[in-house]
């Protein structure tokens, strides 16, 4: 495989970006020649196959890892499998079905991406996490509540991109209650993406929110929100004008939400 060859000859790559095409089978020697780059700490890889993801293990110096599974295959324990890689900060996850997760720790994960999953466990602690983006996401667990779980973090979160399904016969949806309640919790949360839309009264109780958390001109907080446009005069006319800098989303971060 020529790929193979080519990473064996450049044994001095930090960072390498592979996106698999469909119709393109690589072999576990993918991830053998991977393992032979001594600098390697930054892995992207697009389109792979479930059989790939059990050898991610062995690349111990991984500090940035992002994975998008070609199809929605069998579900797989993704978060079991990664949480021996003790170095790792960043991880962004897409396109799998995600079983039952057990005794995974992620001591130093400060960032963490999930998008497009189906998610049948919970999910793990992460007691370093920053910054949280979860969208498009799918959750069959009884036992668990995402605003729940997001506060358990509330120490150390500080950036918070969510978009949720409205879809019942899942166990996450999109409540302002509950998101008002998680936001309360959140002591050191600076910037919300929201690509649910919200409604007049969340954001009477919001800007209260933060008036109480002692934001202020001086000190925003920083949200972007997919239907700025339907409630802006709202913001503009609420008595606390000045604690939040608002905005629509881009059209790249639309693109991203998948609402282009």
């Amino acid at each position: 495989m020529q790929i193979t060859s080519l990473l064996l000859n450049v044994k001095t790559l930090n960072s390498v970006h592979l996106h698999i095409a469909a119709d393109c089978d690589p072999s576990v020697n993918l991830i053998n020649a991977l393992m032979q780059l001594p600098s390697l700490s930054k892995l992207l890889l697009h389109g792979f196959s479930c059989d790939m993801v059990y050898q991610l293990q062995n690349l111990f110096n991984l500090k940035d890892i992002s994975l998008n599974l070609r199809s929605h295959p069998q579900a797989i324990n993704i978060f079991e499998i990664l949480s021996s890689l003790k170095n790792l900060r960043t991880l962004h996850i897409s396109n799998m079905n995600i079983m039952e997760t057990q005794n995974s720790c992620f001591n130093e994960l400060q960032e963490l991406e999930i998008f497009s999953c189906h998610i049948y466990s919970m999910l793990p602690m992460v007691p370093k996490l920053k910054s949280l983006r979860f969208r498009r996401n799918f959750y069959y667990s009884p036992d668990f509540r995402l605003f729940y779980w997001i506060s358990q973090h509330s120490y150390t979160l500080e950036f918070l991109e969510l978009l949720l399904p409205h879809l019942q016969h899942t166990n996450v949806h999109f409540g302002e209650q509950d998101l008002l309640e998680m936001l309360q919790n959140c002591t050191n949360l600076r910037t919300l993406h929201l690509g649910n839309s919200i409604t007049w009264h969340f954001v009477g109780s919001f800007m209260n929110l933060l008036s109480a958390k002692g934001f202020s001109s001086e000190r925003q907080f920083r949200f972007v929100l997919e239907n700025f446009e339907e409630v802006k005069s709202m913001f503009f006319a609420s008595p606390y004008l000045g604690l939040v800098y608002v905005r629509s989303p881009t059209p790249c971060e639309r693109c991203a939400w998948g609402c282009l």
